[in-house]
């Protein structure tokens, strides 16, 4: 939570969603390009929208390129929500066909168990399919600001 409000302005932050994303090894699907903020429910969107928030991805195994690793496609926030993914996730990927986001900074680290990435709530992100023989699981967490102005103030930082 420190870093929640230290680094990314987000003032008492409150965790709205936390999940475990499993990719088995060989079997594990890709999860297509899409922003989480489009998926925060009323009364959390209510809050990201006035008092920021923050997500952050937690490796539990490595987590890398060829294990279907968390990407990302930098400086996504800037242009706002893609409207036609809210509350349309596909994960066929064919929402990816749509070419909603620029991909000049696509970015997937390689992330070794407890390495972390926090990210706006905008930023578009996703990863591949996990064709290699290792698992990747990843701790993804959910934050948005609980009434105190926030930095991230919604939508740009």
């Amino acid at each position: 939570l420190a870093v929640a409000r230290q680094l990314c302005g987000v003032s008492s932050p409150q965790c709205v969603v936390d999940q475990v994303n499993l990719k088995t090894p060989r079997v594990g699907t890709g999860f297509p390009w899409h922003q989480d903020a489009s998926f925060l429910k009323p009364v959390a969107r209510g809050k990201f929208e006035v008092n920021g928030g923050v997500n952050a991805v937690i490796a539990l195994d490595r987590s890398d390129p060829g294990n279907g690793g968390f990407a990302v496609l930098g400086r996504t926030h800037l242009a706002g929500e893609a409207r036609e993914l809210r509350d349309a996730y596909d994960t066929s990927g064919a929402s990816d066909e749509l070419n909603l986001f620029d991909e000049t900074y696509h970015i997937c680290e390689t992330l070794n168990p407890g390495d972390g990435i926090f990210f706006h709530p905008m930023l578009a992100h996703g990863s591949g399919a996990n064709a290699s023989d290792r698992r990747r699981r990843i701790a993804t967490l959910w934050f948005v600001g609980q009434g105190e102005e926030s930095e991230l103030k919604g939508g740009r930082r």
